[in-house]
């Protein structure tokens, strides 16, 4: 029998060593998962996955998302060639999902 030491004054007790080691696999595969959601869970990554989400036309992200970010819109008196061509960026975008709809490659997140 097994038993897994506790602080408490009653310990569990596996009858059988494939229970024990179950036990530890899915406690550390738990702590695994955190662990990855803490690190990647940044504002960074978030921006990437809309970037993302946006170039293979998954979730509805709009162009002005993308641009808000940058915060590159034209001012009354900025000059339009310092900011992002919303058009531009959503042709080269269906130009892309295009493409890749002609060549079936699969686009996803």
């Amino acid at each position: 029998m097994l038993c897994e030491e506790s602080n408490t004054s009653n310990s569990h007790i596996f009858h059988i060593p494939k229970d024990y080691y179950r036990k530890m696999y899915f406690e550390i595969f738990d702590h695994v998962i955190m662990s990855m959601n803490n690190r990647f869970n940044s504002e960074t990554m978030m921006l990437l996955n809309l970037f993302e989400n946006f170039a293979i036309g998954k979730n509805n992200v709009t162009v002005q998302e993308i641009t808000q970010f940058y915060n590159l819109t034209p001012k009354s008196d900025e000059k339009l060639e310092n900011c992002f061509d919303e058009q531009k960026l959503q042709l080269h975008c269906k130009m892309f999902l295009e493409i890749t709809n002609i060549r079936k490659m699969l686009v996803h997140a």
